[in-house]
């Protein structure tokens, strides 16, 4: 199926492209090349892997044959020569590679393994030195990885000039092919909660239970609050109760919150009504439900001390509605069980009330597909709105999500080896470093049994490696991709976000010209694709989806999104939604390098 690349190998998917498009030689490389057609003055068009060069020649070549080509010097004008293999093609007349005497003209020992190397790097058509062969050649035995794509991870590390170590090699294969961030992360949470103190040290437990606070802490900062897809059910609850009670809210607007109230089935159908206004203040006031009040209204309990039974009953439930504050994720869910079980007993039902977060999920998502009254559509407007207004923003003039994925992003610890570089002067922000994900693993990971030591190890390396692959740079065009775990309702997942543009000067992309990519895979709508491409400050949106448009959320964004748009002077030109087998004419442009163009470039051998 044909789509945007955006997948975390999209890093390792562009190295290979590189060669397509460019020739970047380094001393002492090898690659192959098929001298295509001898010019007089000793020039010749070789064909070097997927690229055309016009070349001058200081030996003679023949026509149609192939050479293997050995950087000599990579400076000013490269200079090859012809690796002497004893013959004067590299290929026989079979087509087959003389691999022992390309061997032997390298100076590597003939043995299996670097035969298998060399046959490789040529059919992948990778340029590759002495160095990749021997050493890279013990790494991928070691790893278990002497296959293609092993290979490809090796050629990425070379490229992008890594160090050819294990450890690298590692991190970049959790990156290619290991499982999603979020599916690492759970699966190490499981590992360690299998653990218990008579089958494992006290530092082992003392290890885990470290860790175990360090993945719960991710995962509650990882746990977005949709503003009206279901996934945080309770804070919508929250938010149409407190529309229907606010002296801000117009008329309009207050009827529309009562009304999908009424919709999500949650609340009964007399609420508001005088009856079950007195009906709620003697359950708040009922003995039996002190420590549940305390729960809910902790600053009018502990705080404020507001006489409850002194208010009226409108009065009482308008107070309370106004102060409630759920908490994010699992005991924010809690909370609006018991707040819901309040009103039930107003109503003169059962106590208890236990949705879990995936039936509230599917109950708020049953709500928006019945048709809505301009009323109801008002409300909801109000809180998508709300939820994307920048009410986190501060001085970072940052929205609420925004401002969450860069809590998370250093939660995890992209940013671990910066932070632990800042001087003394900066010990609080140093110290601040240590309590992330990363550190925490490279801190504990010594002391877990082998059952989660293997799990932890695998999550370090994706980080490390998602570290090495976040940016990439060819001429003017800077590349930069950071994947992230989501929490939506019950279901985990990975947001990748890719940015492409021309680099100013001060290192910073051009906010003219530039193209930003988000992938997530979720729960009920699948493969998501959200291509922002913006050219001259005009910004067009392409959603990739295979699920019907949802006409109702669109309805209620776009708007929104021309007028943020507009405050920071950029023009909606049109946001589409598409069908992901539409997007087939994207499949052989790389999201990685749409500005790249292939060039000639000319060789003296």
């Amino acid at each position: 199926m044909g789509r945007p690349e955006l997948l975390s190998s999209a890093s390792m998917s562009h190295t290979q492209n590189i060669r397509a498009k460019t020739l970047p030689l380094k001393k002492g490389q090898v690659f192959e090349g098929k001298v295509l057609k001898l010019f007089p003055n000793q020039t010749a068009a070789l064909r070097l892997g997927s690229i055309n060069v016009t070349a001058r020649l200081e030996a003679a070549l023949s026509a149609g044959k192939h050479y293997l080509f050995q950087v000599k010097q990579n400076e000013g004008i490269p200079r090859l020569q012809v690796l002497d293999t004893k013959h004067s093609s590299v290929r026989n007349s079979s087509g087959s590679i003389e691999t022992a005497n390309v061997l032997q003209a390298l100076g590597l020992s003939e043995n299996k393994q670097n035969q298998t190397m060399l046959r490789m790097l040529l059919a992948e058509q990778i340029p590759f030195s002495k160095e990749i062969i021997e050493e890279g050649g013990k790494i991928l035995k070691n790893a278990n990885a002497l296959d293609q794509d092993g290979i490809r991870i090796l050629a990425a590390m070379s490229q992008k000039q890594f160090p050819m170590t294990p450890q690298t090699f590692q991190a970049l294969y959790q990156v290619e092919n290991g499982a999603p961030l979020s599916s690492q992360m759970q699966e190490l949470s499981s590992r360690i909660d299998g653990m218990t103190e008579k089958t494992t040290s006290p530092s082992a437990v003392q290890a885990a239970a470290t860790l175990q606070k360090q993945l719960t802490k991710t995962m509650e900062i990882a746990s977005m609050n949709g503003p009206v897809n279901g996934e945080s059910g309770h804070k919508l609850v929250q938010q149409l109760l407190q529309l229907t009670v606010s002296s801000q809210t117009p008329v309009t607007v207050k009827d529309g919150a009562a009304a999908l109230l009424q919709k999500t089935g949650l609340v009964p159908e007399s609420t508001g009504s005088i009856s079950w206004l007195d009906s709620f203040k003697n359950t708040i006031l009922h003995p039996s439900n002190r420590t549940v009040i305390q729960q809910l209204w902790p600053s009018i309990t502990e705080g404020e001390k507001i006489p409850l039974s002194s208010l009226e009953s409108k009065e009482l439930f308008q107070t309370l509605m106004n102060r409630l504050s759920f908490q994010e994720g699992e005991s924010g869910r809690q909370q609006m069980n018991q707040l819901l079980s309040l009103f039930q007993q107003a109503e003169g039902r059962s106590r208890r009330v236990d949705l879990t977060a995936g039936q509230l999920s599917r109950t708020i998502q049953g709500m928006q597909e019945m048709p809505l009254s301009s009323q109801e559509k008002q409300a909801l407007t109000v809180i998508v709105q709300g939820s994307f207004s920048n009410q986190s923003a501060g001085a970072q003039g940052m929205s609420s999500v925004a401002g969450q994925l860069t809590k998370l992003l250093v939660q995890l610890g992209f940013q671990h080896e910066s932070d632990l570089s800042l001087t003394n002067a900066q010990s609080e922000t140093n110290e601040a470093a240590k309590d992330q994900l990363k550190q925490s693993l490279l801190q504990h990971i010594p002391q877990l049994p082998a059952s989660a030591r293997e799990s932890a190890e695998a999550l370090l390396y994706r980080l490390t490696g998602q570290q090495l692959l976040a940016q990439d740079q060819q001429g003017p065009i800077q590349q930069a991709a950071l994947q992230f775990p989501l929490v939506l309702g019950d279901y985990h997942t990975d947001l990748t976000v890719q940015w492409e543009g021309r680099k100013q000067e001060d290192g910073q992309l051009h906010p003219d010209h530039c193209r930003i990519l988000f992938y997530l895979e979720m729960e009920r709508l699948g493969e998501t694709i959200a291509d922002v491409q913006i050219q001259n400050r005009f910004v067009t949106v392409n959603i990739f989806n295979d699920n019907e448009k949802p006409i109702l959320l669109m309805e209620l964004l776009q708007p929104f999104l021309k007028e943020r748009l507009n405050e920071h002077q950029y023009m909606l030109s049109s946001v589409n939604w598409k069908r992901l087998q539409d997007s087939a004419s994207t499949k052989q442009r790389n999201a990685y390098q749409p500005y790249t163009q292939s060039r000639g470039v000319d060789v003296r051998i």
